[in-house]
């Protein structure tokens, strides 16, 4: 499988997640991934978290458009709500 193959898989699975309605922790993804796709797709970030390489978000962002949102302070996908502010970041 190659990388462009990986990281499409990855942002398909944490589309999938979201889709379910909970909310898709940015840990918890990166420790799957780590697990079952490969360390080189991770990394730990100033703060000391596990991240994931930027290729997979810019590919999951292109999968989930605006339907998706980013929570900053849970560090978390989850789905747009009508209350939503306009953009991908949510305090």
């Amino acid at each position: 499988m190659t990388i462009n193959d990986r990281i499409g898989s990855v942002a398909a699975w944490i589309m999938a997640e979201v889709a379910t309605g909970r909310l898709v922790y940015q840990e918890r993804v990166a420790r799957h991934v780590r697990q079952n796709v490969g360390e080189d797709l991770t990394y730990r970030n100033g703060n000391g978290n596990w991240a994931l390489d930027k290729r997979i978000n810019e590919a999951f962002k292109k999968f989930s458009g605006d339907r998706v949102v980013w929570e900053r302070g849970s560090q978390c996908w989850r789905l747009r709500r009508p209350n939503d502010k306009p953009g991908r970041m949510q305090s």
